[in-house]
């Protein structure tokens, strides 16, 4: 692991993922083992995010493209970003191989540089817990959202801190003071869909928990 003045903790976390690359896709919660897991996965996403039918979506910390791929199973115009060039290689070898047209990039997660106003849907998987800024992040990925678009993460709490809280107070505190309200004990939402899974089907349907 490389180490001088400029190395930050960001790139620590990059170079990090890209040395698991390797073995990533063999373990259980990565990869999908079974077409009943497939299945699994398709019926998750299609519950959250409606059919695909051409719209576009963004799949954040793509990884090695497994959610990537059920996506473009599903009819989305899918691009994968990651800043591991590792695990998009192998996200890139599998799109070859299955004649997939999925747009992987090397950007930040928290920094796409992508349009404004430019997806239909964004996906996140074993992602949040990883945020260096997760307001900063979430507000960068809802800016990327059209009118009426949905995000979905998928993730576990891993840490003390419930993820619904934060993007609860992260809503709240990006509202106009004019319109928020003393007595209200959540804020309402935008119209986007917020899954948060204590396991992912993957590990659910081989009977692990982290």
């Amino acid at each position: 692991m490389t180490a001088h003045a400029n190395y930050s903790l960001r790139d620590e976390i990059r170079d990090y993922w890209s040395d698991r690359a390797k073995t990533f896709d063999l373990q259980v919660g990565h990869e999908i083992f079974s077409e009943q897991e497939r299945a699994a996965w398709h019926a998750l996403l299609t519950t959250h995010l409606g059919p695909g039918a051409g719209r576009a979506s963004l799949d954040l910390a793509c990884g090695t493209g497994v959610i990537s791929h059920l996506m473009h199973d599903l009819g989305f115009v899918v691009t994968g970003l990651d800043w591991s060039e590792a695990m998009l290689a192998k996200a890139r070898a599998k799109a070859q191989k299955r004649g997939a047209d999925i747009r992987f990039i090397v950007r930040d997660a928290e920094r796409t540089l992508e349009d404004r106003a430019s997806y239909d849907v964004i996906v996140t998987r074993h992602l949040v817990w990883t945020l260096l800024d997760p307001t900063a992040a979430f507000a960068e990925w809802f800016s990327l959202l059209k009118p009426g678009g949905r995000l979905l993460v998928i993730d576990g709490d891993f840490v003390s801190r419930n993820w619904a809280t934060l993007l609860r107070e992260f809503w709240r505190s990006s509202r106009p003071a004019s319109s928020r309200s003393r007595t209200m004990t959540a804020p309402p939402w935008p119209d986007v869909t917020r899954t948060f899974l204590p396991v992912s089907i993957s590990q659910a349907a081989h009977g692990r928990t982290r």
